[in-house]
């Protein structure tokens, strides 16, 4: 229920369809996870994702979140235990972040010398 009053209009507006469109990419707006304490193993655990839809040329996303896809849960990790694909993204994180943290240390490492060199 809206927490603002409804206003009835005399004229209804009407919405005009809008035609489909394939999207081939997807740009992250916010992607978070939270581990929570909990007391069984696939309990707790937030993923909150918000995703826009995009064509490769870089259109399609509507101004306003007009197709955002937003998924949100508390429930991560009874998710990775009942779905099979995000159980083997959630693993293929966890595999890389001795790699990304290696990656960010180097980059960082590169950043300071740049900076000392004066560049």
């Amino acid at each position: 229920m809206p927490s603002l009053p409804l206003i009835p209009l005399d004229t209804p507006v009407e919405k005009p369809a809008e035609a489909a469109v394939t999207y081939d990419a997807i740009w992250i707006n916010q992607f978070l996870t939270i581990a929570q304490p909990s007391d069984s193993v696939t309990g707790g655990g937030k993923l909150i994702a918000e995703i826009w839809p995009m064509t490769s040329d870089g259109t399609g996303r509507t101004l306003g979140g007009g197709n955002t896809i937003r998924i949100e849960t508390d429930h991560l990790f009874q998710c990775v235990a009942e779905v099979p694909e995000a159980a083997q993204a959630l693993g293929a994180i966890l595999l890389a972040l001795p790699k990304v943290a290696a990656w960010e240390k180097a980059r960082r490492a590169a950043e300071e010398a740049a900076r000392e060199n004066g560049v």
